[in-house]
């Protein structure tokens, strides 16, 4: 994962919490209007906001975990350099991929 897409990810993120936050003010709103008939769909859109922040963080989770396995995965086969890999993951050494390649034949 590069940068850009971990600095995608935080700002997603940081637009999901305030669509939290500014839900959760007009509910506040709503409730001190006294406009009840309105708090209803003030506190559903609440909820899907907090169930985008829930989805959200466990894609992150999600994600870590899987590149946590993969580099797990390629340092216990010893001699493979798992900086030889650029952020999309392809490889940037091409004598590795020969290596590889010949090893499995």
């Amino acid at each position: 994962m590069s940068l850009s897409d971990v600095s995608n990810i935080l700002w997603r993120e940081r637009q999901l919490l305030e669509l939290l936050v500014f839900k959760l003010e007009e509910e506040q709103l709503v409730l001190a209007a006294g406009r009840n008939k309105w708090l209803t769909h003030a506190t559903r859109e609440v909820e899907t906001a907090q169930e985008i922040d829930s989805v959200a963080k466990a894609n992150r989770d999600l994600l870590q975990r899987g590149q946590q396995a993969s580099r797990d995965a390629l340092l216990s086969m010893g001699e493979i350099d798992i900086e030889a890999y650029n952020a999309s993951g392809a490889v940037t050494d091409r004598t590795l991929a020969m290596r590889l390649v010949d090893r499995a034949i």
